[in-house]
């Protein structure tokens, strides 16, 4: 077996465990059945965001005199004994992030993507092809580099559309409290291009480093790893920068991804994940789910240490617009390393 493929069975089989492991917890709290514990190991895509999200969230509201966090069905506050109108009350309803939120939304993302690639290997290659039992992953590989980033086109909306229900719908918050806002800190946006290239240099650093590890310890299995995760980045890109796609592709890489990774990582999961641990915690995990989550064995300790970085940053502005453009910018000086190494 190919070291990738035991990296992604590795991958799959902490996640199913995990997320089990997670319902099983929870379902003896809110005493339900133990047949979506069944369910998640079974399909994690599709049980763990039914589960959670089929749960309606703990709603409170502030009261504007004396700043007690009172629960949604009252309307009187329980410190100062004021009595509100329901639509007053209504008016300042909101709740907090809960973990499983960064989950819920990257595994329906992940779903969508699925269901997007079948149609396009349908679309492409037909019936037969999903027939002959090949992975949908070896199979998207072979797909016109058009459909695959209109794959990636609609993943991206759907991430960024998820990410913005769950903080205006579910939870009934502003986007500027999570960080979509410039206020006060304009001047820090200046920061990202300085710190773009630095995390550019860092992550081109750690993955050279690795390789040259590899090479100097002989370690044929790395090798083959570091090769597999080098062609999997070079899927759908186009193979020249005068290519017609190359609009579609900056669009997707340099504006939509961003947005919706830094919404997901750092505007919800960070918050979240530091409610339930503290920010130090918070931080950390945050991060090391966006590592986990960027796709690659191989990149997972600069994605640790850029989600650290990114997260610092949102601490500092406290504004998640300068990460967005951090990200970004990052994405784009990749684009243009990879047509400067073409």
């Amino acid at each position: 077996m190919l070291p990738q493929q035991i990296y992604g069975l590795i991958l799959q089989a902490f996640l199913h465990v995990g997320l089990a492991l997670w319902i099983y917890n929870d379902t003896k709290l809110r005493d339900r059945s133990i047949l979506w514990v069944v369910g998640t190991f079974i399909v994690p895509e599709a049980f763990f965001p039914l589960y959670f999200w089929n749960t309606s969230p703990q709603l409170i509201w502030i009261c504007p005199d004396c700043q007690r966090q009172n629960r949604a069905w009252s309307r009187q506050c329980r410190r100062c004994n004021r009595t509100y109108t329901v639509d007053e009350t209504a008016n300042r309803l909101h709740g907090y992030f809960e973990p499983s939120d960064p989950f819920v939304i990257f595994l329906v993302a992940m779903l969508i993507y699925g269901f997007a690639a079948r149609i396009g290997i349908l679309i492409t290659d037909g019936e037969e092809s999903l027939k002959n039992g090949v992975d949908t992953q070896t199979l998207i590989q072979s797909l016109p580099h058009f459909h695959f980033w209109i794959i990636q086109l609609i993943t991206g909306n759907v991430l960024i559309w998820l990410c913005l229900h769950c903080i205006t719908v579910r939870y009934r918050r502003s986007l500027s409290s999570v960080g979509l806002r410039f206020g006060k800190q304009f001047g820090y946006l200046i920061s990202p291009l300085l710190l773009a290239p630095i995390l550019i240099l860092i992550s081109e650093g750690t993955t050279q480093g690795i390789s040259w590890i590899s090479h100097i310890m002989s370690l044929a299995g790395l090798d083959k790893l570091i090769e597999w995760e080098q062609q999997q980045q070079s899927i759908g890109m186009p193979e020249r920068l005068g290519d017609p796609l190359i609009i579609l592709t900056a669009f997707v890489l340099v504006i939509l991804l961003p947005f919706g990774e830094e919404m997901l990582f750092r505007g919800i999961a960070y918050p979240a994940l530091s409610d339930r641990f503290g920010q130090r915690m918070g931080l950390v995990f945050s991060a090391l789910l966006f590592a986990v989550f960027s796709g690659g064995f191989l990149h997972m300790i600069p994605a640790f240490i850029n989600g650290i970085i990114l997260g610092l940053l949102i601490d500092k502005t406290r504004s998640l617009i300068p990460s967005i453009i951090t990200h970004s910018l990052m994405s784009l000086i990749s684009l243009m390393m990879w047509f400067g190494k073409g």
